[in-house]
């Protein structure tokens, strides 16, 4: 979504307040990443997280 809306890394490290690691590890799929950075990059891209039952 970040490519698709036209921002680097540095543009979403910049407006969220987090380092690169963390953008790295999130675009990567690390498993041991803050929710609560995870929801404020989605939010800042657009996007909500949804949880339901399956």
């Amino acid at each position: 979504m970040r490519k698709q809306q036209n921002m680097t890394q540095e543009d979403v490290m910049g407006l969220a307040g987090f380092g690169n690691r963390f953008i790295i590890d999130l675009e990567r799929g690390k498993e041991t990443v803050q929710m609560q950075k995870v929801i404020e990059v989605l939010q800042l891209l657009g996007l909500e997280l949804q949880v339901r039952k399956i």
